[in-house]
């Protein structure tokens, strides 16, 4: 017996058997219906779809055959897989490659062997198709032709096999990736039909499986509605936008209605998909998530800054808003006014310029300590300096405050005007200290007084004495 020599490509060859995921694995009808076609066409009891492996030949799919693998070193398969051509062995017991082999002397009788070498897209020949009979013989070469035809549609189902098997992990993965999503996926064909979709898709959509099958984006039953309360038409739908253009649309904002009645706002993504090379969209992806609670937030939050807007503008007390680098960037009607300014006119200046000399130091301190988030100074008297040059006196409450969506420290201050009560206090020290003068003045003449008396009763007296 005379063993079949290892390929110098070897390894290559043995990378290219495994990469193709067979070795091993349960019969399938697609082979045996080949297997089973070739033992017909050649008139032979066996048929094999035989793949040489490192140290044995594995039998795929076999007809008439029971064992399912044999040793490598005996095999016919592994002579056959040297040449692209087809490999045939007209009597085994007189072929001194074969004559002594285990598998011609003993079972299972092989006398006649003829395989056609299984060559993969790289070029190796991983395996055979072949038939065996235990008698001579030969094939002819309508049987030949038709032995290799078969064995390169083996090759191609084979490669088919493996397509399949990396689709349907792909279709596992994907299903898996779009089970795990929060949003809702929804993949539609050109007529905006849904013919695929994720769990999620039913939840932010209120559907069953069943009724959100097939629905399309021109159902009256979504009854949806734009941002302002008008029809949203299924033409406009961002699918159908997608689908007619080529191109995707982002956090398109609809407002659809749940099956009991209650509406709901999603935000749409879509895009679309080109299948089989066409220059216009087959089909479009669609994801979406319900923005109701955010919108809902959002519309209050909006509802709380024109409250506050109005509070502002209207409030009887100076406010205003200082910015990270010390300019104004609101301020309300009641403090501008109370420095000769319009709100407009005074956006855009700095604190600085509208305090008065006296108190810019003092002031600047306060400034660089309300750099610090969170830092408060309440009721401080503050001396500012009006349009016209003027002393204004305010009595101050600041508080610093993160902007959330830039980091940035921002400054809101609350001014009441006490000019007038400042006015008032040095006015009344003023009359104070007027009294006090005129009180002291009284006592000094009132003490001069008494002591005038108290000086003229001696003298009275010595005058009585003298005139005795």
């Amino acid at each position: 017996m005379i063993e079949a020599p290892i390929p110098e490509s070897e390894l290559e060859r043995i990378e290219s058997l495994r990469k193709l995921e067979i070795l091993d694995t349960a019969s399938e009808a697609m082979f045996d219906g080949i297997t089973e076609l070739a033992a017909r066409i050649c008139n032979a009891p066996i048929a094999l779809v035989s793949l040489v492996d490192s140290n044995r030949q594995w039998f795929k799919s076999r007809v008439g055959l029971e064992a399912t693998e044999t040793p490598r070193e005996i095999s016919f398969c592994g002579h056959a897989i040297l040449n692209a051509d087809l490999f045939v062995v007209n009597d085994a017991k007189e072929d001194p490659r074969f004559s002594d082999n285990p598998l011609v002397i003993g079972e299972p009788n092989i006398r006649f062997y003829a395989g056609a070498p299984l060559i993969t897209k790289e070029g190796y020949g991983v395996g055979t198709l072949c038939v065996i009979d235990q008698k001579p013989g030969s094939l002819s070469d309508c049987q030949k032709f038709s032995l290799q035809t078969l064995a390169n549609q083996v090759v191609s189902l084979m490669e088919l096999r493996l397509a399949n098997q990396r689709m349907e992990e792909e279709k596992a993965r994907l299903a898996t990736l779009t089970g795990s999503m929060a949003e809702g996926m929804v993949y539609q064909d050109s007529t905006g039909k849904i013919i695929e979709f994720n769990k999620s898709a039913c939840k932010v959509l209120g559907l069953t499986p069943d009724q959100l099958q097939g629905r399309t984006s021109f159902d009256p039953r979504w009854r949806a509605v734009k941002e302002n309360g008008e029809d949203f038409p299924g033409s406009e739908h961002p699918a159908m936008i997608s689908l007619s253009t080529g191109k995707p649309l982002r956090n398109v904002i609809m407002g659809v209605h749940h099956p009991d009645a209650t509406m709901h706002w999603i935000s749409i993504n879509s895009s679309p998909v080109f299948n089989n090379g066409n220059e216009k969209p087959t089909h479009v992806v669609s994801t979406f998530s319900d923005v109701t609670e955010s919108k809902n937030l959002l519309k209050a939050v909006q509802e709380s800054e024109e409250k506050f807007k109005s509070i502002f503008d209207h409030a009887q007390i100076g406010m205003l808003e200082i910015g990270p680098d010390q300019t104004i960037l609101e301020s309300n009607s009641f403090f501008a006014e109370m420095l000769g300014y319009t709100p407009s006119e005074m956006k855009g200046m700095r604190i600085i310029d509208i305090t008065h000399p006296d108190d810019v130091e003092l002031s600047q301190y306060r400034l660089n300590e309300l750099k610090k988030p969170g830092t408060t100074f309440k009721r401080f008297k503050k001396k500012y300096k009006s349009k016209t040059g003027q002393l204004v006196w305010g009595q101050v409450s600041s508080k610093s405050f993160v902007i959330d969506k830039t980091g940035e420290v921002h400054l809101f201050s609350a001014v009441e005007d006490i000019t007038d009560v400042i006015r008032m206090e040095e006015n009344l020290k003023e009359q104070e200290a007027k009294l006090l003068q005129s009180s002291k003045m009284s006592s000094l003449g009132e003490m001069a007084a008494g002591m005038a008396h108290e000086i003229n009763n001696p003298l009275a007296i010595i005058g009585a004495s003298a005139s005795l």
